[in-house]
């Protein structure tokens, strides 16, 4: 239920704005006075925008609404002269003694939401960010208090039911994962069973359950589809204690593939953990390649059955499988990276076709999307086109997101593009480190992962499983040295 409105900076769009944002929010499953709160923070953004981002010319801006189960994001673009929020705080005190509210039209929009976000960056522009959560009935308020992590005793002579999951599984699923898992597992949304039905039911999702004889859930695989390309990501597992070690795992990862054939998916992908092993492994021996480290990807609290034993944020390895038939892929390669990103073609059976960059396919300002995953403190900036201003748009939105407390930037590169190979030079100006290859990622583009972390990591502690993965760890272990004597030259050179 996506939308997008281009408007013009005029003053008779902030009553259709406010009313169609409030029409929007109801839809999306907002209650009345929430979608009343998101609607006045929206007419605040749209009004400050109308009345002063263009004082010599009427100017636009683009709104885009997004939704998924458990978030609301407002996106509010718009292209008018420079302004920094930091110079113009609302003051309370100001207000009541001087009648000067400077800054209450953006101090109100940010009490209005539970996440409000500034971005500046340049000629792209400027972004204000509004997210708003939905409310939904967490498992953990449906069980009864004795029921929490409830474990049943197996029954060796019951067989193993496998089906299509449906949203009559809703709750279901919630409680084993619940039961399972406790609160540890990291996608929240899995715990509240209203999102998993609507999920399931617009086709967000697809999943297979496992039952005994006796109709008991003992295990879930979900896949879930992305809106930005025909592929899927492999999430979403639980397989109770007692019924593990029992081929579940492989029967209905088995089951997902052809039901990803069936569905026309290109690809499907699956973000295993390296705080261990195991599921990496099982990727493996499913015929999944590795293709990217990903550092950072989402904080430790989110991994809180192994506070005690991990001691730094959770980074994943990403692992493909390739569904169509793709013979070959004309692509860039950089330098640097032809070698191993031509072993992950090669792995997947695609034979690479290097095409030779071409000069004037730089031009003045660089297009981009901006993905932010909020609760995993990351955000991946998808280039399109590139720019002369790529250096200086790095440096303002890589400061903007830190202080929004973002920790891992990932910047994803079109590997079809000219342009990559010279766009490469400049993120690793910036100290971006190579991530990986990720296949039919955007529009079915295959891009080139480039990354960005504040935190330090310890190597030694990820864990990777295939010969791939530890190639691409070698690589970043290399950049990281390299950043580092590059640093320490420049300080002794002060």
């Amino acid at each position: 239920m996506d939308a997008h409105l281009k408007l013009k900076a005029k003053t008779g769009v902030i009553g259709s704005t406010s009313d169609f944002t409030y029409k929007w929010a109801i839809n999306a499953g907002l209650p009345e006075d929430e979608a009343s709160r998101l609607t006045l923070a929206v007419t605040e953004i749209v009004t400050n925008v109308v009345l002063f981002a263009y004082p010599h010319e009427v100017g636009e801006l683009d709104i885009t609404y997004h939704q998924d189960l458990t978030q609301i994001e407002i996106i509010i673009h718009e292209y008018g002269e420079p302004f920094d929020p930091d110079r113009h705080r609302y003051d309370r005190k100001r207000a009541m003694v001087e009648g000067n509210l400077e800054g209450a039209g953006l101090a109100l929009a940010e009490h209005m939401v539970d996440k409000f976000m500034f971005i500046y960056t340049g000629k792209s522009g400027k972004e204000y960010r509004l997210l708003k959560n939905i409310p939904a009935e967490h498992i953990a308020d449906i069980l009864p208090h004795d029921e929490t992590k409830a474990v049943q005793p197996s029954d060796v002579t019951e067989e193993y039911h496998l089906t299509v999951a449906t949203p009559d599984d809703a709750e279901d699923i919630a409680k084993l994962f619940y039961r399972t898992y406790g609160y540890s597992y990291a996608k929240d949304d899995i715990y509240f069973p209203k999102k998993n039905e609507v999920a399931l039911e617009s086709g967000e999702k697809f999943a297979v359950m496992v039952r005994t004889s006796s109709g008991k859930a003992v295990a879930h695989f979900a896949v879930l589809r992305p809106t930005d390309s025909n592929i899927g990501e492999v999430g979403e597992v639980v397989v109770s204690t007692p019924h593990r070690r029992r081929g579940l795992m492989t029967r209905m990862l088995n089951s997902l593939v052809g039901l990803a054939k069936k569905k026309g998916l290109s690809a499907l992908f699956g973000e295993a953990v390296t705080v261990h092993l195991i599921s990496q492994n099982i990727n493996h021996k499913l015929g999944f390649h590795s293709s990217a480290l990903m550092l950072a990807n989402f904080p430790l609290t989110k991994y809180d059955d192994l506070v005690d034993a991990y001691p730094q944020d959770v980074s994943v390895v990403i692992d493909f499988l390739i569904l169509d038939d793709i013979n070959s892929r004309e692509v860039y390669l950089p330098p640097r990276y032809k070698g191993l990103l031509t072993r992950m073609y090669e792995r997947q059976g695609i034979r690479v076709i290097e095409k030779r960059p071409q000069k004037g396919t730089v031009g003045e300002q660089t297009e981009f999307d901006l993905l932010i995953r909020y609760d995993n403190k990351t955000a991946t900036v998808v280039l399109k086109e590139y720019g002369s201003d790529l250096s200086d748009l790095l440096a303002k939105l890589s400061v903007n997101l830190r202080e929004e407390g973002l920790n891992s930037i990932y910047v994803d590169l079109p590997l079809d593009h000219s342009g990559t190979t010279t766009a490469v030079k400049t993120l690793e100006e910036h100290q971006f480190l190579f991530g990986g290859l990720m296949f039919l990622f955007h529009d079915e583009r295959d891009y080139l992962r480039m990354q960005n972390i504040t935190s330090v990591l310890d190597m030694s502690q990820i864990y990777v499983y295939s010969d791939t993965a530890k190639q691409i760890k070698r690589q970043i272990e290399k950049e990281q040295q390299w950043i580092m004597k590059s640093s320490s030259a420049s300080s002794a050179s002060v």
